[in-house]
């Protein structure tokens, strides 16, 4: 069950723009292991008890129904499932009923996608792009675009890159990390990201990269107050 419940979360991610959580809890790249560990979590902390054969099966179910990009807590559905059993219901009308508003056609308040710069790529900039790429499919709400360093000799990008893929207090990236030092971009599990090359926020034109309207997140430390920060407006 825990082995179809991940390629079902999987699936969902990457073909349909759906990200399931587990109480809150990111349920991408992690092992069977954890899958039960979580389950075992939301029974303990959440006290809500749910078990890995429902989630599985509704997971299953949800694969079989037209949804839009969204993020959904399973946890949740599952102990709403749970606690409705003797409604008659198949699970696969629950969800209908329950996801209504999630159908093709439904005025769903969907933030429009946003570009994300990340403006560093010391350790706190790499743990952010993980979590970033951690969240991508399609339709997702913030996709990583680029990241600003000082340096971009080819060198540099294949130390970023290793980097990136390892880090000694949270391992290893589970997924793929390719380089193109001549582009000057690593391909993350499929998504580009541009390394641009500035000293500082105004040597930047983003729309040269076809980046507008971005979320630029500072991470470098450098920059401590509105004043500072407002230098990447």
């Amino acid at each position: 069950a825990a082995v179809l419940f991940a390629s079902k979360v999987g699936e969902l991610l990457y073909e349909r723009g759906i990200e399931l959580v587990l109480f809150r809890k990111h349920l991408v790249d992690i092992t069977t292991s954890e899958l039960l560990r979580l389950h075992e979590y939301a029974e303990k902390v959440v006290e809500k008890k749910i078990d890995i054969f429902t989630t599985s099966a509704l997971t299953k179910a949800l694969c079989e129904i037209d949804l839009v990009p969204s993020k959904l807590d399973i946890g949740k559905i599952a102990h709403e499932w749970l606690a409705q059993t003797d409604s008659g219901k198949s699970m696969a009308d629950f969800l209908r009923d329950t996801l209504i508003d999630l159908a093709p056609g439904k005025q769903c308040r969907t933030p429009a996608p946003r570009d994300v710069v990340l403006f560093g790529f010391g350790r706190i900039g790499r743990l952010a792009a993980r979590l970033l790429i951690l969240g991508a499919g399609k339709g997702q709400q913030l996709r990583l675009r680029a990241v600003v360093t000082r340096d971009n000799k080819p060198q540099d990008i294949l130390k970023r890159a290793a980097l990136f893929s390892n880090d000694s207090t949270h391992g290893a990236f589970k997924g793929s990390v390719e380089c193109d030092v001549e582009e000057q971009v690593l391909v993350i599990n499929g998504q580009i990201v541009k390394f641009i090359s500035a000293k500082s926020p105004e040597d930047i034109d983003y729309t040269k990269f076809g980046i507008k309207d971005a979320l630029v997140i500072d991470n470098t430390g450098a920059f401590t107050d509105m004043a500072s920060l407002s230098r990447h407006l």
